[in-house]
């Protein structure tokens, strides 16, 4: 997730270009490269959840429940984990979340790898028991429902993660599946201070006004103090085009003058 997109082939840049947009006209070019993030920053989180997906799936038989395959696999995802926190800087942590569904017994799983103070990367415990006081009841949570349900990409957020990493973050999720089924989601936080520095260069190459928003209308990032991140926005009524950046599988749409 650098703050620059890569250059592509002309062949590959085609490919990625988002559509026209609702009025027949191609979007700025300013737009395109917003575009380009995102599809490399889900193409990242694609390629992980492959590696963790081929991963459980050695370590594990089909007859596993999830509980037993996290426990096989945890080495392998926190190896993996690691690499990709190593690799890129501006995500704050990464794993698998596992479905209570995809467990005889309903119990909750989630192999969570974060930074910590130190530099270092260390397992995070959530509170997994319904009967505890910080129970983490993750699959009530928008990243895990859009994503498990649908088989979509999602982005959540920004959001304050309480009772998970108490953090003020943007979640990028996919759906996992070890042998044929679906089990859970693979997931990427990005603390919000991260993505604005991430986004805002590209943001700033508007000539004005211009904005990355969710599908409930919440700003994610801007370049303007107008349009603060965790913001609802109606743009048409601010004047604002729009064009939802639907070739990189991201679920947000970008507002500019």
């Amino acid at each position: 997730m650098s703050s620059s997109p890569s250059p592509l082939e002309p062949a590959l840049a085609a490919e990625l270009a988002d559509p026209l947009d609702e009025s027949g006209v191609a979007p700025p070019p300013e737009v395109d490269a917003l575009s380009r993030w995102f599809t490399r920053a889900f193409a990242d989180l694609d390629t992980l959840n492959a590696d963790f997906c081929e991963h459980l799936e050695k370590a594990s038989s089909p007859e596993d429940d999830v509980v037993a395959l996290a426990r096989l696999g945890r080495d392998g995802i926190k190896k993996r984990s690691k690499r990709f926190l190593a690799e890129h800087p501006a995500a704050d942590g990464v794993g698998v979340i596992f479905a209570r569904a995809a467990d005889a017994e309903g119990r909750g799983v989630i192999e969570w790898w974060e930074r910590d103070a130190s530099l270092g990367v260390h397992r995070y415990a959530f509170g997994l028991n319904p009967a505890g006081d910080r129970f983490y009841d993750y699959e009530k949570i928008e990243w895990f429902v859009m994503t498990f349900g649908s088989g979509q990409h999602w982005i959540t957020g920004p959001y304050i993660d309480y009772l998970g990493v108490d953090e003020y973050v943007v979640t990028l999720t996919a759906q996992s599946s070890v042998h044929g089924r679906p089990v859970g989601i693979a997931g990427v936080d990005i603390k919000m201070s991260d993505l604005e520095r991430e986004l805002l260069p590209l943001l700033q190459r508007f000539p004005g006004r211009a904005a990355l928003v969710t599908t409930h209308g919440s700003v994610l990032a801007s370049n303007t103090s107008s349009l603060i991140a965790g913001d609802r926005v109606r743009p048409a009524e601010l004047g604002l085009k729009e064009h939802p950046l639907r070739a990189s599988g991201a679920s947000v749409t970008v507002v500019y003058e």
